[in-house]
């Protein structure tokens, strides 16, 4: 799990280290035991501020899906799904019943030897040069036909400091613009990681929510967020900044916008710093569903015989539905503290599930009365928790105590960085004051 989340992690968030990412493999695997629940709250409207609101919506209603992303999905799923319409002939999967269920009698021997050949598009009597090549003509249908239409567009990945792993790409429009609002959070959590802040995703499942940042020494063992105030401050540093910003501006649709070239150009820049903004071009996904809803009554359109569908709009933002919009920053901040309230309980009930779940020979008795004292009082060192137990620290310390507790995978225990003391391994299982 360890593995996976790194490789994950590290497109997104390349200051994550070991200690980090065991830390997000312990949250991880905890928020598994409430997955039903974490979808609710997914669920409820986050609530946000009036200059992000706006911002959000207009890169909602102006979404690129690059032409390189495009390529694999969904231009990959019209040009398999076409073929198989045409009697080309999918590579049955090896599990239990699949071959009896397709109705046909196949050898699975017959088709064993396309898991490692140029069969990757699935299709046993296609290859994949014969697939890419009917990939670039519907590729190249579908720019000829949008050509110069509003379907057209362009986009820049930037780290905005929200909405899960990644934000998404950020349109730039008529491409040359970027939204200020955007770059000023982009510049925020970089003026963050310069003064050795470690960003990383929220534990909000929900798509808009805010990226923790944690202070520089934080003990990974025992993590607490960076103060709301200091980052605010340090908000209100770029916001300074950005005013002495002496490129070329305009308003798109009422907001503020940057000229890319001058934003590149900025001795000041530190987000992407070393690394310039390049937009790549692509389709404009509401403007291409819109294109192809008015050709078409089903979803679907026909460019030369091959058929092209509507693309699932996966930065679509609705008010209401996804967002709340809250005014006042007082509210606001009140919003936001409920909303963690309720996952920091979420994340306390998850931990104790977690133990319910285990078989029972797996804890020893002495392991859950260790339990039970750490959840009252936490960290204690062995003296201290030998004490509280009326036990020898030798005791505690054996595999049948705190030993083995903490060898779990994950850890149910773990001892603070500078060791001095025990305490549960859940991120918010004990009460931090």
């Amino acid at each position: 799990m360890l593995t996976l989340l790194g490789v994950v992690m590290a497109d997104y968030f390349p200051d994550l280290g070991p200690d980090q990412l065991s830390f997000l493999t312990r949250e991880f695997t905890l928020s598994e035991q409430v997955a039903a629940t974490r979808r609710l709250i997914r669920s409820v409207p986050y609530p946000v501020d009036r200059e992000t609101a706006l911002s959000l919506r207009a890169v909602s209603d102006a979404f690129v899906l690059p032409w390189r992303t495009l390529y694999n999905w969904p231009l990959g799923e019209w040009v398999r799904t076409e073929l198989i319409r045409e009697g080309r002939t999918p590579i049955p999967l090896p599990i239990e019943g699949y071959f009896e269920s397709l109705g046909k009698r196949y050898d699975e021997e017959q088709f064993s030897h396309y898991g490692n050949g140029n069969f990757s598009n699935g299709l046993s009597d296609t290859d994949d040069d014969e697939f890419a090549a009917r990939c670039d003509e519907l590729m190249s249908l579908i720019e000829c036909n949008v050509v110069g239409g509003p379907e057209i567009g362009a986009a820049v990945v930037l780290p905005v400091p929200l909405g899960g792993l990644s934000f998404g790409p950020v349109p730039v429009r008529d491409g040359v613009w970027l939204n200020l609002h955007l770059v000023t959070l982009c510049e925020w959590q970089a003026l963050l990681s310069d003064r050795g802040y470690i960003r990383m995703p929220g534990n909000d499942p929900h798509k808009l929510a805010w990226h923790r940042f944690y202070p520089p020494g934080t003990d990974w063992s025992d993590p607490r967020p960076a103060d709301e105030r200091v980052l605010d401050s340090v908000r209100e540093d770029v916001a300074g900044r950005m005013t002495r910003f002496n490129g070329r501006r305009t308003r798109v649709d009422g907001r503020e916008h940057l000229h890319i070239e001058d934003y590149n150009n900025w001795s000041d820049r530190l987000a992407n710093r070393g690394r310039p903004c390049r937009p790549e071009p692509g389709l404009v996904v509401p403007a291409w569903n819109r294109w192809v809803q008015a050709r078409s009554h089903s979803a679907r359109v026909s460019l030369l015989g091959n058929p092209v569908g509507m693309i699932e709009h996966t930065q679509e933002i609705k008010p209401g539905r996804d967002f709340v919009l809250v005014r006042k920053e007082s509210a606001l901040r009140a919003a936001r503290a409920e909303r963690q309230a309720a996952m920091d309980e979420l994340d306390r009930l998850a931990f104790r599930h977690s133990l319910r779940l285990r078989p029972e020979d797996t804890l020893t008795a002495f392991q859950f009365e260790i339990i039970r004292t750490l959840e009252k009082r936490q960290p204690l060192t062995g003296e201290q928790l030998a004490a509280a137990l009326d036990c020898s620290l030798r005791t505690v310390q054996k595999q049948s105590g705190v030993q083995g507790l903490m060898k779990l995978e994950p850890p149910i225990v773990i001892n603070t960085r500078d060791k001095t003391g025990y305490r549960l391994a859940s991120p918010q299982s004990y009460d931090h004051s």
